[in-house]
């Protein structure tokens, strides 16, 4: 997973981890659309069978319901394959976020110039209690000088994100020393 991130680090950046996310991700946003498609088939299927005595067209019915399942279909199949390209990058000086369905988006946050002090929150879904690791990370992180703002940091659903999330408490804490200590120095 790590080739996923050469063209973007710099020279003086090493990885600490690479994560990616969990099957929930396609599923939690394919969900709307099944759920829409499974009242449209019930709406829809119930006139049909109800009206089809008083005229009611009932192809209009199927058309609308194997419409709906179509749709449904194309979008869960977009969805995997954004699923396929979500990661997650720590790095010594950053995180960086990849994701897209038809490109590569990256998303970049440094943790270089940081105060140290870090909230984070795993959140898990109904849909995670599978695998007691997976989480999505919520992050509050105080930027130098403190008091002049915060990086929030969300991401998606991740394998490991307990251990993600432990690691980027880590990688702070360091660079919060390591920024004091130039500080003192200086």
């Amino acid at each position: 997973m790590e080739d996923k991130f050469k063209n973007v680090l710099n020279d003086d950046e090493k990885i600490t981890k690479v994560t990616t996310t969990n099957n929930v991700y396609s599923f939690k946003r394919t969900l709307p659309f099944i759920i829409l498609t499974v009242i449209i088939t019930i709406l829809f299927g119930g006139l049909a069978i109800g009206l089809s005595y008083e005229g009611f067209p009932w192809i209009v019915s199927i058309i609308l319901i194997v419409l709906f399942i179509i749709i449904t279909i194309v979008f869960h199949s977009m969805f995997k394959k954004g699923q396929k390209n979500y990661y997650v990058c720590l790095t010594n000086k950053r995180i960086i976020i990849r994701y897209g369905i038809f490109t590569n988006n990256f998303n970049y946050y440094s943790i270089e110039n940081v105060s140290g002090n870090i909230t984070t929150v795993c959140k898990q879904s109904i849909f995670d209690k599978e695998n007691e690791n997976n989480c999505a990370i919520y992050c509050n992180i105080e930027l130098l000088p403190v008091g002049h703002g915060q990086l929030m940091i969300f991401t998606s659903n991740l394998v490991d994100g307990y251990n993600f999330s432990k690691l980027l408490e880590k990688v702070v804490k360091e660079n919060s020393k390591s920024k004091n200590l130039k500080e003192i120095k200086e």
